[in-house]
């Protein structure tokens, strides 16, 4: 699924991508995916958004999923000011800390 990371599977096949059962009866196997975290500057003034691979810019999009964790921090651009946050769990100053 573009913009979706996967999650887990269903029925003990824990977080591992490859799912392999032998199976002796119906059964059913779902797949779940989170959605990937999308990160974007906004506003007039200028500024990037560090921390994680792919980002170092003005926008990237971040996998999401068991064990991922992200401490993403704005930088912001000459004559221009850091004003906030927008959906992030834990802000801390300049930074958001994305945890699983």
């Amino acid at each position: 699924m573009a913009g979706h990371g996967f999650a887990e599977w269903t029925n003990g096949c824990g977080t591992q991508p490859q799912c392999d059962l032998v199976v002796t009866r119906d059964v059913v196997v779902t797949a779940r995916f989170h959605p990937d975290i999308a990160v974007r500057t906004s506003g007039d003034g200028a500024g990037t958004v560090t921390g994680a691979p792919g980002c170092g810019g003005t926008s990237c999009s971040l996998p999401w999923g068991p064990g991922r964790s992200y401490q993403l921090q704005v930088v912001a651009g000459e004559n221009s000011r850091f004003v906030g946050f927008v959906g992030c769990p834990d802000v801390r100053g300049s930074f958001c800390v994305i945890n699983d």
